[in-house]
């Protein structure tokens, strides 16, 4: 008979997520501007009501750490 008492269960984490002000005010910019790097798939975003939009932290972070020209530097 196997043993069940040693049982692991993997658990979903919920993504990080920031408001659309929170992302602001790490990113230093305009409201405009984090819409605009959303529609572009830049980052990533969730609508939980039809006024709010909550967006990636994980995809700001990964955002800040690439320079603005790396295309350029290539």
């Amino acid at each position: 008979m196997p043993d069940i008492t040693n049982t692991t269960q993997t658990k979903t984490q919920a993504p990080r997520v920031v408001t659309k002000k929170q992302a602001q005010k790490i990113l230093h910019c305009s409201r405009n501007y984090i819409e605009s790097l959303a529609a572009q798939g830049r980052i990533r975003y969730w609508r939980p009501t039809a006024r709010h939009n909550l967006y990636s932290l994980d995809d700001i972070e990964a955002l800040l750490a690439t320079p603005f020209n790396a295309a350029v530097l290539k």
